[in-house]
């Protein structure tokens, strides 16, 4: 089922992936603005509330009714997450879970699909972040908002 791994393009792929990882940011890069509460509330209000939760358990349930301390803890975090250029190691962590295709014979692996339940913050997270790289690349005209 699974191919060898062909050491070459093994090396090559660690290679580019320590060039990447060293790369510093140019200082002409505009800066990312500092996400506000106002728009994490507006991201965590527009969540569905019946969607699995990841790892953590954390529903869009529980965070659409966190009072604002909480929320303001978590705004801490995310504004650390941009001005670090760091991306929290726990929120990267996914739950996977197998579901059947339908009318498929379950006794066969390829008629299984993988879902990866992400952790709640991780994807609010990831919304603001696409939000402000959208804005900044339109600004720039690097790419069309269309």
């Amino acid at each position: 089922m699974f191919q060898t791994n062909d050491p070459d393009f093994e090396e090559e792929v660690k290679h580019n992936l320590r060039e990447i990882r060293h790369r510093q940011i140019p200082p002409d890069c505009p800066q990312i603005p500092p996400v506000t509460l106002t728009e994490l509330k507006t991201q965590i209000s527009s969540l569905k509330i019946r969607k699995a939760p990841g790892p953590y358990q954390i529903t869009n349930k529980i965070l659409k009714h966190l009072p604002e301390s909480p929320l303001n803890q978590i705004l801490t975090l995310i504004i650390a997450s941009v001005s670090l250029r760091e991306f929290p190691t726990s929120w990267k962590t996914a739950f996977i879970i197998l579901i059947p295709k339908p009318t498929k014979n379950k006794t066969f692996p390829q008629n299984w699909r993988p879902i990866s339940l992400l952790s709640t913050l991780s994807k609010v997270t990831e919304r603001l972040f696409l939000e402000r790289l959208n804005d900044l690349l339109s600004q720039n005209q690097t790419i069309s908002r269309d």
